[in-house]
């Protein structure tokens, strides 16, 4: 019995050295095992941003032996779990494992930022519609930027901003496209062709001066060779049209030196200067010598000025100036004169003043001349000696002293009634007490007495003329 038990311990043993042996035998030749990894070096991202993928780049794992080995694993992403860039997360753990050993490291991610995703433009600018040539304005353009966060602000919008525009010629729909962060949106413009510019009068200056700049007292301006050029906003030139009524400033009613005329046209002035000078004083006409000759009806010479004189008008309108010598009521004539005032069919029509001239001037100084009022021979211009005369000539028949022909002047010496201080005529052919002209044989008209006149043989209180025998008119 005991050697049967010792028989079986020492099989058993036999046994177990065999399958021990056969073990070790199978371990030899298939290498040593691998006992554990190591992360020697974590990957080179370890800090992630929500919704990145994992990177390993730069992960090395040791694998450890059972013969106390050791060599770098070869990794995928496939042996690394627990990866989760979904939500923000600190120190997540990423498991590595090999051959059905593990280790660990973290990682961190952290919130995606806020970033642009798009823009709109909300409301494009005031100005859309351009002319040739004009600059971009981006004036009340409003652009919206819209965020990873799905929240919308107002972007700042520079011209920088704004491309393709093009207004070097007319365009209908020309694209312009706005560039934020990379993000783009576009509004559309019209380009119009540019207006005809007309240009504008800017200046005028006188190119050549009025051949007349020296003038008498009362003489009209004159701009003959006045020449006046225009300058354009577009800096071109023309002559311009200039009329006397451009020129402003001229007087010739007294002399001036340096009288500043402005030429005007179009809104635009320039001057001139002219002068003005005084009306040479008239050379005296020498006295007519004394001539001999009876004192019949329209017959008579020039004879020394009487000491007495007597005023006849008559009913035709003709006033007669008789001379008396001594007093003695013995009418003398001067017939060169002829008739005076009343006895003219010449008729006034105008007005007259300070510069006036013409044929009735000359008229009116003749008629101031006969009158004794005026004591220089006609000459057709109307000046100051005649303003002078005239305003004696008005003082003397009741009328206001202004010197000038006005209706009511010319109205007295249309009629011929008037009042004068010179040397008078009778109307020759008639002398006092002729029934009969005896020049024409026509009727002589007969007298009417003016206030403070006589009539020769018909003093007062005479009922018939002493020298005519005709009745007297009632005085």
């Amino acid at each position: 019995m005991i050697i049967k038990n010792t028989f079986s311990a020492v099989v058993s043993v036999l046994i177990f050295s065999v399958a021990l042996f056969a073990t070790s035998a199978t371990a030899m030749a298939s290498g040593p095992a691998l006992d554990s990894i190591d992360i020697a070096t974590v990957p080179t991202k370890v800090i992630y941003t929500v919704g990145e993928s994992l990177d390993i780049t730069g992960l090395v794992v040791l694998g450890n032996y059972s013969d106390y080995s050791s060599a770098p694993e070869v990794v995928v992403l496939g042996d690394v779990t627990g990866f989760d860039s979904s939500t923000p997360a600190v120190g997540q753990i990423l498991t590595v494992t090999i051959g059905g050993k593990t280790d660990t490291y973290t990682i961190t991610v952290n919130a995606a930022p806020v970033v642009l995703d798009s823009i709109d433009i909300a409301t494009v600018p005031t100005k859309v519609i351009y002319t040739v040539g004009e600059s971009l304005d981006i004036t009340g353009l409003v652009v919206l930027g819209n965020y990873s966060d799905y929240s919308s602000a107002p972007e700042v919008v520079v011209l920088g901003d704004v491309t393709g525009f093009d207004s070097s010629t007319p365009a209908v729909g020309q694209i312009l496209t706005v560039t934020i962060g990379g993000k783009t949106d576009t509004y559309t413009i019209t380009v119009n062709a540019a207006p005809v510019v007309v240009p504008v009068l800017s200046s005028i200056q006188i190119a050549t001066p009025a051949s007349k700049l020296t003038y008498t007292v009362g003489e009209s301006l004159d701009i003959t060779g006045l020449t006046v050029v225009g300058t354009y906003s577009d800096t071109s030139t023309s002559t311009m049209v200039v009329v006397a009524g451009d020129i402003t400033g001229f007087s010739s009613s007294a002399p001036a030196v340096g009288q500043i005329l402005t030429v005007t046209i179009g809104g635009k002035t320039t001057t001139y200067t002219i002068t003005v000078n005084a009306v040479p004083a008239p050379t005296p006409a020498p006295a007519p010598a004394p001539a001999s000759g009876g004192s019949g009806g329209g017959g008579g010479g020039i004879i020394t000025p009487p000491p007495a004189r007597m005023q006849t008008i008559y009913p035709d309108g003709r006033i007669v100036y008789t001379d008396t010598l001594g007093g003695s009521g013995t009418p003398t004539t001067t017939p060169s004169l002829g008739e005076v005032l009343g006895a003219s069919t010449f008729r006034f029509t105008r007005g007259l003043a300070l510069g006036s001239r013409g044929e009735e001037v000359t008229e009116l100084q003749n008629r101031l001349i006969a009158l004794g009022l005026l004591n220089v021979e006609a000459t057709g211009y109307f000046g100051k000696l005649t303003k002078a005369a005239v305003m004696k000539f008005q003082e003397m028949n009741g009328l206001e002293q202004v010197g000038n022909v006005g209706p009511k002047t010319r109205a007295l010496l249309n009629s011929g009634v008037a009042v004068g201080t010179g040397s008078g005529a009778t109307i020759p052919g008639c002398a006092v007490g002729n029934k009969f002209n005896t020049v024409t044989g026509q009727t002589c008209s007969v007298p009417a007495v003016v206030a403070g006149a006589t009539i020769p043989g018909c003093a007062v209180g005479n009922k018939f003329n002493t020298v005519s025998g005709q009745a007297c008119p009632v005085q």
